[in-house]
């Protein structure tokens, strides 16, 4: 059980890295009128951006982390 949940972690945190990218690259396609964005550091950014693009999938990642780490393992010896 406890691999599963390594395995949730390890794809939410690269689903939460490409969430950004995209989330980011959109910003700078539709707001950008002469073409010069930069992805902004995620301690830049402020209100809506900072709990949508940093916090709740940080909360989702950290959650899966931290079931793993109470999760019993399923090795039948390990009892």
């Amino acid at each position: 059980m406890r691999s599963l949940f390594i395995i949730l972690g390890c794809l939410s945190l690269v689903a939460w890295f490409l969430w950004y990218q995209f989330i980011a690259s959109m910003a700078c396609a539709f707001g950008s009128v002469s073409g010069n964005c930069t992805t902004p550091a995620p301690w830049e950014l402020n209100s809506e951006d900072l709990q949508f693009m940093v916090l709740i999938p940080g909360a989702i990642t950290l959650a899966f982390f931290v079931i793993a780490f109470f999760a019993k393992s399923s090795k039948k010896n390990d009892r």
